[in-house]
């Protein structure tokens, strides 16, 4: 993860505030945000701090490159947010099911009619983030 320089004092107690975004590219911390979506790929948006456990959300670029998205929130030790922020984290993305039959065309309701339900493509949709690190 680029944490930015604006968050030193944070690392340094361990404490971060409700609100801070913490980018995964330092072009991210870019003044035009045009310029910084376009560098982000994840980010961890904090949404609450209670002692020792932090809470947060992961958030993605949205499908259209336009802005980020929450995708799920974690709860976890300091700690464990700390060594994130230091090894980064895998993210597991959509990707088509390579076992999946096409899709088949649309047939007229008098084709459908005679012919079998066919079965809708499968997809591998994972939106959730792994806890594994790299």
């Amino acid at each position: 993860m680029a944490v930015g320089d604006c968050f030193k004092d944070s690392l340094a107690k361990e404490r971060f505030d409700a609100g801070d975004v913490i980018y995964n590219d330092r072009r991210a911390y870019l003044p035009v945000w045009a310029d910084a979506l376009a560098h982000v790929d994840y980010a961890f948006r904090v949404v609450s701090m209670e002692a020792e456990q932090i809470k947060y959300d992961i958030l993605t670029r949205s499908a259209n490159g336009q802005a980020i998205v929450k995708q799920s929130t974690i709860s976890e030790s300091i700690e464990q947010f700390l060594g994130k922020l230091q090894a980064g984290i895998k993210l597991t993305v959509d990707k088509p099911n390579p076992t999946a039959k096409p899709k088949a065309k649309k047939a007229s309701k008098k084709a459908k009619a005679k012919k079998a339900p066919s079965k809708k493509r499968k997809t591998a949709k994972t939106t959730e983030v792994q806890k594994e690190l790299f």
